[in-house]
């Protein structure tokens, strides 16, 4: 499995590349302890290149590490401290405050990861006694001897998947935790389904904000490296008793095994770049709408317009209502900056993401039924 599907991405990493490989299943299935040897193959191929055919670049390798709990961030070389994601001014998601690691040798590389694995989350379930209950973000990353990002390396291992008759027979906690699981795993799936869909159409919703998961991935699935890689490793159990697991998963790899091609992601990346202002037009006349003639007052000043007068005489700039309006929007008429037009579309852009997110909890529901 290594050497048909991993071990020919890792030149990417060198190349300007992003590589992810996530494993997905049922919990007890063995995800984490295939992506640990993993790991070690592929940790010992990086130092390889790294020393041999890209010794020019003079790469330097670090290494970051965290997982996702229950909705919170949580960097695992770092005393577990809490993080938050954002989206930079690039578009780009970064994890801010994420602790990274500087190696100078494989054996170090190896080290980091083991004590990581040793402070994730894990809690006894029904199914394991040390059952994963958080999604871990294994990141290896390649600098060159300028500080220049070359390359990234993803290795995701999910928490275990679970229907809610599994979880009756836990406590609160972990059922809090199954739900949680469920949703983020859910929001990949339909990231998943939404890419696969979108082939060949702009008018495409990603919804990428819908989970912290799916926000740390997105660059993974929509970055802008010119070489991005995604594998999945399906887990399943033979046992019968877990027929309806495995089919749940081999129907999730199927999904992505219809993935575009590297070629088809530039074209996809600059569709889905093309959708957003493509939202909000400009007004179709330049023209300023004609505001009406402002009435001059014949009465005496009384009220609010004696204090004008007031002002006026103390010498302060006097603002009259029709200042005031076209200050604050409210003149009457069209806004300069939109039209009708550009409402009505807003509404309708309002009312499309909503039905999605309603879409999506309606999917969630369904899945915690199960």
């Amino acid at each position: 499995m290594y050497n048909s599907m991993l071990q020919p991405m890792l030149d990417k990493l060198f190349n300007d590349g992003v590589v992810t490989i996530f494993a997905y299943g049922q919990t007890g299935s063995g995800k984490t302890y295939t992506m640990m040897a993993l790991q070690n193959f592929a940790i010992s191929d990086i130092f390889k290149l790294a020393e041999n055919e890209y010794s020019d670049l003079e790469p330097q390798i670090s290494l970051s590490f965290y997982e996702i709990y229950s909705g919170r961030i949580l960097d695992l070389l770092n005393n577990k401290k809490r993080l938050t994601v954002l989206e930079d001014g690039n578009s780009k998601i970064q994890v801010k405050g994420l602790h990274e690691v500087n190696v100078e040798t494989e054996s170090e590389l190896k080290d980091a990861i083991e004590y990581a694995h040793s402070v994730r989350t894990t809690h006894a379930t029904q199914a394991n006694d040390t059952s994963s209950r958080s999604h871990a973000i294994c990141s290896i990353n390649v600098r060159d001897g300028n500080g220049s990002v070359l390359g990234k390396f993803l290795m995701v291992d999910l928490a275990g998947s679970e229907r809610a008759q599994d979880i009756k027979s836990n406590n609160r906690e972990r059922r809090a935790e199954g739900a949680e699981i469920n949703k983020s795993l859910l929001s990949l799936k339909e990231c998943i389904r939404a890419i696969d869909n979108s082939k060949g159409s702009k008018e495409v919703h990603l919804p990428f904000r819908a989970s912290k998961l799916t926000m740390v991935l997105r660059d993974s699935f929509m970055g802008t490296k010119k070489n991005i890689c995604i594998g999945m490793i399906a887990c399943v159990s033979p046992g019968y008793s877990h027929a309806d697991h495995s089919l749940n998963t081999i129907r999730y790899a199927e999904r992505l095994k219809e993935f575009p091609s590297e070629s088809q992601y530039a074209k996809l990346v600059k569709d889905a770049g093309e959708v957003l202002p493509n939202k909000i037009s400009k007004p179709k006349s330049s023209a300023k709408p004609k505001k009406p003639p402002v009435k001059k007052m014949e009465k005496p000043p009384t009220g609010s317009a004696a204090k004008q007068a007031k002002r006026a005489a103390w010498g302060k700039p006097v603002k009259s209502s029709a200042e005031e309006s076209k200050r604050n929007g409210r003149d009457g008429s069209s806004f300069e900056n939109g039209t009708d037009e550009d409402n009505e579309e807003d509404q309708e852009n309002l009312m499309r993401t909503k039905k999605g997110e309603i879409e999506d909890w309606k999917l969630l529901k369904q899945t915690l039924r199960c």
